[in-house]
């Protein structure tokens, strides 16, 4: 019953709460389509750039029979360099983005390609060019991969007659279906690569800002104490809450995951890259979509656990019947003894309130019992004089630490002690314990904050 009335608390709160519903599911989808819009417009930009920029290419003792072949091309704008120039003074205008291509032939090329036999050199045709302009890098593709290619094919025609005789053999010219493959190992191969991204980003992000809120939110809110008063037990208030984090985790992921994909399916066919998508066979079976869930669960929960119950503060308090307030006048950490040891020694009311202020795991033993257990042998009195002195020291040194330190002292110590503690524990809790009031924490913090000790 507990576990069901926090978890629907949970829920409402943040289903209630439309800033919070409009960052985890709606904000979403406009940042990842935003983002996609923008990644692939930039890419149409600059792919439309590229396609309409007409190439600057100088060449280098060129042959008539391969200038006649340019001129059937407009993509490109072919300038000669002038006979016994130099083409240094060329490349050197690549860096700027100036001219995109400076291609060198062989001088005499086209005569000694006539005249060669078997035993003669085969000739190297030269090209530079700046890979980090984009014209730069895309005019050499286009020059080498059809022009030149278009230029070879012509003299091997010339040499042999017929390109059928010059070549040996091709290589799937005719082969519509070379493509052989299990779809739905290469879908495989494709989201194995989103998939880890996905699962440990999104989910660490929806459940880092819900679970800071699940712990954090309910002390700033000033509710944590009810709620750990409150006749619910505590293992269903914990299981309440990472249970509702769990499943609006899970939906915020899922909102991601739908954005990630629908706006890259989308907007990649839009842009003519939608042919990796078309070949995705996204089917699963029944076990894998239950594997999936319950890899997604467990991941919540260990990020939750993580974010949200660290470790353990419990703290003391007193009242003050004359001024009717309550003081805090200390803390226990993790692995410390919790206990009003001289009361509990001499079965005497406590007049302190000791009160666990986040979650915690304790280990409870009655005064009657613990006599009795100090009683039956030496280890049980070793580990009674452990905590005897353990808790004499916490006392000792905090009363001296009253008188030998300054405020600001005293409140470095405790966050070396506990770096943490600042986000579990109220700053009005940590002003009552260093004895000062809130304001001058504040000023504390502030000086402190200026000098990039906290």
């Amino acid at each position: 019953m507990g576990f069901k009335v926090i978890l629907s608390k949970e829920l409402k709160r943040v289903f209630g709460d439309k800033k919070m519903v409009f960052s985890l599911f709606i904000l979403p989808i406009i940042l990842i389509a935003g983002i996609y819009g923008m990644m692939f417009f930039l890419v149409d930009k600059q792919k439309s750039s590229i396609n309409e920029h007409v190439s600057e290419v100088f060449v280098q003792n060129m042959p008539d029979n391969f200038s006649e072949l340019m001129s059937k091309h407009t993509e490109c704008n072919i300038n000669v360099i002038p006979a016994g120039e130099s083409a240094d003074t060329y490349k050197d205008k690549l860096l700027d983005g100036t001219y995109d291509l400076v291609v060198v032939f062989p001088e005499n090329f086209y005569e000694n390609f006539k005249n060669a036999d078997a035993t003669s050199t085969l000739p190297d045709i030269k090209t530079f060019y700046n890979p980090s302009e984009d014209n730069s890098g895309e005019a050499r593709t286009r020059f080498t991969e059809t022009y030149l290619e278009e230029y070879k094919q012509l003299l091997l025609n010339e040499r042999f007659g017929s390109l059928n005789y010059a070549m040996v053999f091709s290589v799937d010219a005719d082969n519509p279906d070379m493509i052989v493959q299990d779809d739905g190992k290469a879908t495989g191969k494709i989201l194995g690569t989103i998939i880890p991204y996905l699962i440990t980003i999104l989910i660490f992000g929806g459940a880092m800002g819900l679970g800071v809120d699940t712990i954090a939110g309910e002390k700033e809110r000033g509710t944590i104490a009810n709620l750990l008063i409150s006749p619910i037990k505590r293992v269903d208030i914990i299981m309440g809450k990472i249970a509702a984090l769990a499943i609006v985790s899970v939906l915020s992921a899922g909102v991601y995951v739908i954005s990630f994909i629908g706006s890259a399916v989308v907007l990649s066919k839009k842009s003519g890259m939608g042919e990796m998508f078309n070949r995705l066979s996204l089917n699963f079976t029944s076990l894998q979509i239950v594997q999936f869930v319950v890899l997604l669960l467990g991941l919540v929960l260990l990020y939750v656990g993580i974010i949200g119950f660290v470790s353990g503060v419990i703290k003391y308090t007193c009242i003050n019947q004359t001024e009717n307030k309550t003081y805090n006048v200390g803390f226990s950490f993790a692995n410390e003894f919790i206990s009003d040891y001289p009361n509990c020694l001499y079965n005497i009311k406590s007049e302190l309130n000791i009160q666990a202020i986040t979650p915690c795991r304790i280990y409870i033993c009655s005064s009657e019992l613990l006599l009795q257990e100090f009683e039956e042998n030496k280890e049980n009195q070793r580990i009674a004089r452990i905590a005897a002195e353990q808790l004499f020291f916490q006392s000792y040194s905090r009363y001296l630490d009253l008188f030998r330190f300054t405020s600001e002292e005293r409140y470095l110590q405790l966050l070396k002690k506990c770096p943490e503690i600042l986000q579990m524990v109220p700053l009005k809790e940590i002003a009552s314990y260093l004895k000062i009031t809130p304001i001058h924490m504040s000023r504390i913090r502030h000086k402190l904050s200026f000098d990039g000790k906290e």
